[in-house]
């Protein structure tokens, strides 16, 4: 990841989610990996800003993207 991570992140199920400057949506193991990068278990490009901390509700993992208008669940 080139970027930086944009307002707070949400954990849920061992998961890290957080939004970042790069327009994605990152998702990382909550224990790591053992080095200073660890690999993302996912990521969704919003194409635009993101301007919201995630949300996690059943399950969904809920973001917002100012460019697109729309609400990205992981």
């Amino acid at each position: 990841m080139d970027s930086s991570v944009v307002g707070a992140p949400a954990v849920a199920n061992g998961v890290v989610y957080a939004g970042a400057s790069d327009h994605h949506l990152y998702a990382w193991n909550v224990v790591g990996c053992g080095d200073g990068c660890c690999p993302f278990l996912a990521s969704v490009d919003t194409g635009g800003d993101i301007r919201s901390d995630p949300a996690v509700a059943d399950g969904v993992v809920c973001i917002g993207s100012a460019r697109t208008y729309k609400a990205y669940g992981l």
